[in-house]
C-alpha cells in the first residue's frame, strides 16, 4: 500500500515538473514547430466533377409497380453488367420508389446521373398487363420519357443478364429488335423476339407508332410491335438461332447473355428446365438468376418417394403440369417441387442467398462511400434525391425586370387618360382591302373625338414620350443588363395550352433548337404537369405575368395586353413572338440570322384589311403630319420579330398603348374592324419614336376549302418569309411560306371536336344521315402546291398525339370525354386513303 502511494506521488511530481518546463519553454518550442511546419511541402488538390459520361441514346428501362423485394438488387446488378455508358430509367409506383430509394447504391447512381427514378404519369397505369401494353405501344410514352433514346433495353423483374457472358449489350446494336425466341419458333424458322428481355431500336418503334395504333385487348406489345417492325424496309432482325444467344426463354442455349423466366419461376419451360444437366449448367454459369426465382425453403423441399409412389410419378406430374398450364401461352410449366437431386439443393432458401448478396453488395458500396460523401458535400448539385427528385416548380420573376417594369408602370399611372372610354359608333369600312398595296394613306373613317378629348389624350401621351426621351441612355444600358440571348415567346394557359403544345411540337419538327418561354396570365393557369414535365421536354418553360406586376395595379392586364408584357418580361434580348396557334413551317432562326431583321430590329406581317386607324392618333402623338412610308395594310401580330437593343423603347410605348388599349387605343387604331386589339401597337410605337422597322409586303395567303355551295371557307393564314420578301425586289418569285396562323378554328382538340368547323354546313343530310368530317385547309394537292407538304395531315397527327397523351391531364379538357378515340376516328376518316377501324390509326 505504501509503495503504491509512493508511486503515485512520484508520478504527480513528474507531471508538475513537465508542465512547468513546457510552459516556460513554450515560445521557443512553438517557434521551432512553426518553422518545421513551413518547410513541409504543400499539395493542392483541385477536384473537377467529371463531365456526364452516359449516353442519352442508350437507355435501359424497367417498369414495375409491384413492391417486389429484389428490384433494387436487380437494378444494381444490371447496372454492373451492361456497358458503362448506358443510362437507366425506372418507372414505378410511389411505394416502389420509396422502397428502392432506401438503398444506398441506388442513391449513389442517381447522384452520378446513371439512374433516374420516376413515377408513372397520371394518365399512365400499370394496373394490368393490358394497361402496360397500351403504354408501350403509345408514341407519346416514348416522347415523354425517352425523347433521346435510340437503343432501348427493356428488362423486367423476371429477367436477368449474366455476368459470365462473353458478349455485352453493345454487340447487338446492329439489330433493330432482338429478344428471346418464343417456344414455337424453331431454329432458322424465322423471326421471333419476346419482349421480357429485349433490345429495341427506338427509331424503328416510332416509325411504326407514327402510322399505326394497336387495337385494345388484342396482342401483347412485344408481338404486336415485332410483327410490324419486321415489315419495315431494310430492317435488321436476327434469326432464332442467333437470337437465343441473346436471351433464353423457351429455346435452349448453353451460354446466353441473359434469361427471361416468365412469372419468376412459377412456370419453368420444358425445353430449358426439364433436363437436369441443363439446370445444373444454368446455375453454374449464371448463379445470379437465383435472385429472381421463387426458391423453396429447406422445409418445403420434396420428400424422397417410396417405390409405390414412384409408380404413379408420371400421372401426378401430368396433373401438376396441367395445373400450372392454365391461361399460359408458354409450353407446360414444371413446378419447382418436381425437380430433384442437384436442383433441390441449389433451389433452396432464397432468403439466405439474398442476405449473402446484400452483405457482399454492402461491402463493395461502403468501400467508396467516403469518396461519395466528400463529393456530395463539395458539390451539392450532385446530392441524391430523397425520393423522386424535386421538380423545378414555378419560375420566379426576374427581380431586375420586375423593378424596371414598376418604374414604368408608375409613369403610366401619371399618364393615364382621363376622358371617357371611347366607344366605336360606326365600324370603319374595309373597302379597298383587295387592292391595298404600297404606301398607307390616311383613313377616311373617324371616331369623331372632340378637340378637348384630343388635347387630353395628347397631354397624357406626352408624359410617357418625354420620359422615354429623358431615359434614352439609361434604357440603352438596361437592355444589356436585363436581357440576353434569343428565343421564342408565346402566351398560353387555359384553352390556349392545347394549341400551344401543338405549335411547339411542330416547331421542333422544323429542327429549331431555340428555347421557348411560355407566359401565363395568372397563377391559376399554372398546370404543374404541363409546366414541369411536358414543356421542359420541348425546351420550354412557364412564367406567370401576374408575378411581374405590382400587387395593387390600377389596371388589369388581360387578353391582348398580355403579348407585349410577355415580350418585355422575357429574358431574351432577341424575340420571336408566336401566338399559341401560330405554327412555324421553318426554323425561325433563319429570320433572326438574315435581313431585314438584322438591320431593322423589328419585323411585322400584314393582315387581310386595309389600315383603318383614325388619323387623329398622330396629333395625339405630337406629330405634325401623317407619317410617310407606312404599309397600306394593317398589321397582324400572330408573329413578330423584335430586338430589344434598338427597340426597348418601342416595346415600352407599345405597352402604354396596350395598358390603355381596351378603353382608348384599340379603338383609335382599328375603329372596330375585325381583330381589333394589340396588332397595330408595335408598328405605331416604332413610327412615333422614329425607329426603323420592316413591314412584310407579301399578302396573307389563306388555307381553306370550297363548300358545297361554292363559297370559300377560310381556316388558316399563311405568312411568308421576310427575307425572301425583303431581298429580291426585282424578282417575280413568290416568297416561301413561313408561318401558318391557325386562328379559326384554333387547334384545341377539346373544342374542335365539339364545334361544326370540321363539317361542311351547306351539305343537306338525309334522314338519320350523319355529317362526314372534311379537310378544312383544302385538299392534299392544294396543301402540297401551297406549302410543299400536307400540312393539315401533319398537324392532325400532332393533335392526335397531344389528345391521347394529355386527355386526362390538361385542365381545359377536364370534362371532355373520349378525346383520343374521337381524334383517331377523325384522322382515319379524313386522312387515310382507305378507312380503317375507328378505334385507332392502323
Amino acid at each position: 500500500m505504501r509503495d503504491n502511494v509512493a508511486y503515485q506521488s512520484s508520478d504527480e511530481s513528474d507531471s508538475w515538473t513537465t508542465a512547468f518546463l513546457a510552459r516556460r519553454h513554450y515560445p521557443a518550442v512553438h517557434h521551432k514547430i512553426q518553422h518545421q511546419w513551413s518547410q513541409l511541402p504543400t499539395v493542392k488538390v483541385d477536384f473537377v466533377p467529371p463531365p456526364p459520361r452516359y449516353n442519352r441514346t442508350k437507355v435501359a428501362l424497367l417498369i414495375e409497380d409491384r413492391p417486389i423485394h429484389h428490384l433494387a438488387a436487380l437494378i444494381l446488378h444490371t447496372i454492373a453488367v451492361v456497358p458503362p455508358e448506358w443510362s437507366f430509367l425506372f418507372l414505378g409506383s410511389t411505394e416502389n420508389l420509396v422502397q428502392i430509394n432506401r438503398t444506398f447504391g441506388i442513391q449513389s447512381h442517381q447522384t452520378t446521373g446513371k439512374l433516374k427514378l420516376s413515377q408513372v404519369a397520371r394518365n399512365e397505369t400499370l394496373s394490368s398487363q393490358e394497361q402496360r401494353t397500351r403504354m408501350l405501344t403509345d408514341l407519346t410514352f416514348y416522347e415523354r420519357h425517352l425523347p433521346f433514346a435510340e437503343w432501348l433495353l427493356v428488362f423486367q423483374a423476371d429477367s436477368i443478364l449474366c455476368a459470365n457472358s462473353k458478349k455485352d449489350l453493345n454487340d447487338w446494336l446492329k439489330y433493330d429488335w432482338v429478344g428471346a425466341p418464343w417456344y414455337h419458333v424453331g431454329a432458322g424458322q424465322g423471326w421471333s423476339g419476346g419482349g421480357g428481355l429485349s433490345l429495341r431500336r427506338m427509331s424503328r418503334i416510332k416509325e411504326v407508332l407514327r402510322f399505326q395504333a394497336r387495337l385494345n385487348d388484342s396482342e401483347s406489345e412485344d408481338k404486336w410491335l415485332n410483327d410490324r417492325v419486321k415489315l419495315l424496309p431494310n430492317v435488321q432482325i436476327p434469326s432464332s438461332d442467333i437470337e437465343k444467344q441473346f436471351t433464353v426463354e423457351g429455346l435452349w442455349y448453353e451460354r446466353p447473355m441473359g434469361y427471361h423466366i416468365p412469372s419468376r419461376s412459377e412456370g419453368l419451360l420444358k425445353a430449358v428446365w426439364e433436363n437436369k444437366d441443363q439446370r445444373k449448367q444454368i446455375f453454374e454459369y449464371c448463379p445470379e438468376i437465383k435472385m429472381m426465382m421463387e426458391m423453396k425453403l429447406e422445409r418445403e423441399r420434396c420428400q424422397e418417394k417410396s417405390e409405390d409412389e414412384k409408380k404413379d410419378k408420371g400421372d401426378r406430374a401430368k396433373r401438376r403440369v396441367a395445373r400450372h398450364d392454365i391461361h399460359r401461352r408458354y409450353s407446360p410449366a414444371i413446378p419447382v417441387c418436381a425437380v430433384d437431386g442437384y436442383e433441390i439443393e441449389t433451389m433452396l432458401a432464397r432468403a439466405s442467398y439474398r442476405w449473402i448478396s446484400v452483405a457482399a453488395a454492402a461491402l463493395l458500396l461502403f468501400s467508396f462511400a467516403a469518396l461519395l460523401r466528400t463529393w456530395e458535400s463539395s458539390y451539392s448539385r450532385y446530392k441524391p434525391s430523397l425520393l423522386l427528385g424535386s421538380k423545378k416548380g414555378l419560375n420566379p420573376p426576374s427581380q431586375p425586370v420586375t423593378e424596371f417594369w414598376a418604374q414604368w408602370a408608375t409613369t403610366f399611372d401619371k399618364a393615364r387618360p382621363t376622358i371617357k372610354k371611347i366607344k366605336v359608333e360606326h365600324i370603319a369600312s374595309k373597302d379597298g382591302s383587295d387592292t391595298a398595296d404600297g404606301e398607307r394613306k390616311p383613313s377616311v373613317a373617324s371616331l369623331g373625338l372632340s378637340q378637348p378629348d384630343v388635347d387630353s389624350l395628347h397631354k397624357a401621351h406626352k408624359v410617357v414620350l418625354n420620359q422615354i426621351r429623358r431615359s434614352d441612355a439609361e434604357l440603352r444600358n438596361a437592355t444589356s443588363q436585363l436581357y440576353e440571348g434569343r428565343g421564342i415567346v408565346t402566351v398560353a394557359g387555359g384553352q390556349y395550352f392545347p394549341p400551344a403544345l401543338v405549335t411547339l411540337r411542330m416547331l421542333r419538327k422544323t429542327g429549331s433548337k431555340l428555347p421557348v418561354q411560355v407566359y401565363l396570365q395568372s397563377q391559376s393557369e399554372y398546370e404543374p404537369e404541363i409546366c414541369e414535365s411536358i414543356l421542359p421536354a420541348l425546351n420550354a418553360e412557364c412564367f406567370v405575368i401576374e408575378s411581374y406586376l405590382r400587387k395593387k395595379s390600377p389596371v388589369k392586364i388581360t387578353h391582348y395586353q398580355l403579348k407585349v408584357m410577355a415580350i418585355l418580361f422575357s429574358s431574351f434580348k432577341e424575340v420571336v413572338f408566336l401566338d399559341a396557334d401560330c405554327i412555324p413551317l421553318r426554323d425561325p432562326q433563319e429570320l433572326l440570322d438574315s435581313e431585314p431583321y438584322k438591320t431593322k430590329g423589328l419585323v411585322t406581317w400584314p393582315d387581310y384589311w386595309i389600315n383603318t386607324e383614325d388619323a387623329i392618333f398622330y396629333k395625339i402623338a405630337g406629330m405634325s403630319t401623317f407619317p410617310p412610308g407606312m404599309p397600306a395594310r394593317s398589321r397582324e401580330s400572330g408573329q413578330l420579330l423584335v430586338n430589344k437593343d434598338p427597340h426597348l423603347t418601342t416595346l415600352i410605348l407599345a405597352a402604354y398603348y396596350n395598358v390603355y388599349g381596351p378603353d382608348y387605343y384599340y379603338a383609335i387604331f382599328s375603329q372596330g374592324v375585325s381583330g381589333m386589339g394589340d396588332k397595330e401597337t408595335f408598328l405605331e410605337a416604332a413610327v412615333v419614336l422614329g425607329l426603323p422597322y420592316y413591314a412584310v409586303k407579301q399578302r396573307v395567303g389563306t388555307l381553306g376549302y370550297f363548300q358545297s355551295n361554292k363559297e370559300f371557307k377560310g381556316g388558316g393564314m399563311i405568312q411568308y418569309h421576310a427575307g425572301d420578301d425583303f431581298a429580291p425586289h426585282n424578282s417575280t418569285k413568290k416568297p416561301r411560306p413561313f408561318f401558318l396562323h391557325a386562328n379559326v378554328p384554333k387547334m384545341n382538340l377539346g373544342h374542335l371536336l365539339d364545334q361544326p368547323h370540321l363539317f361542311d354546313p351547306t351539305i343537306k343530310l338525309k334522314n338519320d344521315e350523319l355529317p362526314k368530317p372534311i379537310r378544312i385547309w383544302g385538299s392534299k394537292e392544294d396543301n402540297v402546291k401551297s406549302l410543299t407538304r400536307d400540312i393539315e395531315k401533319e398537324v392532325w397527327k400532332e393533335l392526335v398525339s397531344v389528345g391521347c397523351e394529355l386527355q386526362y391531364v390538361l385542365k381545359d379538357w377536364k370534362n371532355k370525354a373520349h378525346l383520343c378515340e374521337r381524334a383517331k376516328d377523325h384522322y382515319h376518316e379524313v386522312f387515310e386513303d382507305k378507312p380503317k377501324h375507328l378505334s385507332g390509326i392502323v
